[in-house]
């Protein structure tokens, strides 16, 4: 029976997940809530909530990670996808993009600045 749960819970989840992400701007901002567009990041009320609003003004909440440019330790030194520049990029994209994640801060390498938004040092 708790097998069954965890199931349906995991179910639900990956159903939402997709669900939020088919209805996002191109910032990650969730197109069903809507504020005044500015054309930057802002903060703006909505339905009395206090929320991140994306540039095109829609409710956005941040999920990122920071200390990013730990791949270029020494001790990773034996993964293959992080041997050049190009292919760390790549493979970051593609965890960043698994973990639905739409922001990074503190500490991102130059070449992620460079080719993903959202993302600050």
């Amino acid at each position: 029976m708790k097998n069954k749960r965890k199931i349906f819970a995991l179910a639900l989840f990956l159903t939402l997940n997709y669900f939020v992400q088919a209805q996002t701007d191109t910032y990650g901002g969730w197109t069903a809530i809507k504020a005044p567009a500015t054309g930057f990041f802002s903060l703006a009320e909505i339905n009395g909530r206090h929320t991140f609003v994306t540039p095109d003004g829609h409710a956005y909440y941040p999920v990122g990670t920071n200390h990013m440019s730990a791949y270029n330790n020494p001790q990773y030194g034996q993964i293959a996808a992080f041997q050049n520049p190009a292919d760390a990029l790549e493979r970051l994209k593609v965890d960043i993009a698994y973990f639905n994640m739409n922001a990074a801060g503190g500490d991102v390498p130059a070449i992620v600045e460079q080719h993903l938004p959202f993302f600050t040092n």
